[in-house]
């Protein structure tokens, strides 16, 4: 499948909580910036994310699914 410039400016710039959550993460009842699943603790601020776990992080949906 081939995606169009504007289908991938769509998905990327999503709100990525949605997307962290539809992943099967949890928002944290303490800390509303944070996710958790198991084997990943991800802190989200606008369109970026670091996982806590792996030392690793990126920006944006795309970025998202990839690192799960």
């Amino acid at each position: 499948m081939t995606w169009t410039s504007s289908q991938l400016h769509a998905i990327q710039t999503r709100r990525i909580e949605a997307i962290a959550e539809a992943l099967g993460n949890r928002r944290d009842t303490t800390d509303r910036a944070r996710f958790k699943r198991p084997g990943s603790i991800i802190s989200i601020n606008g369109q970026r994310f670091y996982d806590h776990l792996s030392g690793t992080g990126g920006s944006g949906a795309i970025d998202l699914v990839m690192h799960t």
